[in-house]
């Protein structure tokens, strides 16, 4: 079962693993639908699980891995941040120096950088913020 985000946020960790089971789908050329039929997952939930809305579980990267015929070390690795992301405090003291981290490249980061800008601009308070920081946000959003 999908656990959900604090806050409605998701890490990015949590975002990257969402993006490469998108991929595993895309690369199928399947809808919602159609992978949602293979693993008995509604596509809302399928949907809310690629977007990083629900955090997925390593049972759920498991499924839609096997679903997708994704490669074994890929899942394997998939399955390790689903794993971390629950609590990586813990995951890191039992794991040691082990990579559960999936690597972004420079279209994910592109991808994800409207979101970057959203979380920036709800984190830092505004007695932080100076006056450089507000125009550059203005900056962004009259771009977009």
């Amino acid at each position: 079962m999908a656990l959900d985000l604090v806050a409605g946020r998701a890490s990015l960790e949590v975002r990257a693993l969402s993006r490469t089971v998108l991929g595993w789908r895309t690369k199928r050329g399947w809808s919602l639908a159609e992978l949602g039929e293979l693993v008995g997952f509604s596509a809302a939930k399928l949907s809310q699980l690629c977007r990083a809305v629900l955090r997925m579980s390593p049972l759920e990267v498991v499924a839609i891995g096997a679903a997708c015929g994704a490669s074994d070390e890929e899942v394997e690795l998939c399955v390790r941040v689903a794993q971390r992301a629950v609590d990586p405090a813990m995951w890191d003291r039992i794991n040691g120096n082990a990579w559960a981290r999936l690597t972004w490249t420079p279209w994910d980061v592109m991808a994800e950088a409207s979101e970057l800008v959203i979380v920036a601009n709800d984190v830092l308070p505004e007695l932080v913020r100076i006056d450089s920081y507000h125009e550059a946000l203005l900056v962004m959003a009259l771009s977009e």
